[in-house]
């Protein structure tokens, strides 16, 4: 093989690296639209259903379709619905 073929078999395969910010990127999208429950760092736990995010900011409707923006930078943790084994 030539050092061109190496080169665009390599550009084509994914990185460990992209697939890993790829998971991280779309670690919200499961819970879009299903209720969830996060803690703050502060101890504040909030219940509600996740409506959007973001790169810095999850939107969440909590009661009486009062929304929220909550930054990331203040969680400490998220729990969601459990996905049932396929």
């Amino acid at each position: 093989m030539d050092s061109t073929t190496t080169t665009q078999d390599a550009d084509q395969q994914p990185t460990i690296q992209a697939q890993a910010w790829k998971r991280g990127a779309d670690f919200y999208k499961r819970w879009l639209r299903k209720q969830i429950k996060v803690k703050t760092i502060t101890n504040l736990v909030i219940d509600g259903t996740l409506r959007g995010y973001g790169p810095y900011d999850l939107a969440i409707e909590i009661a009486a379709g009062e929304e929220i923006i909550l930054p990331k930078h203040a969680i400490l943790f998220v729990t969601g619905p459990r996905e049932e084994a396929a």
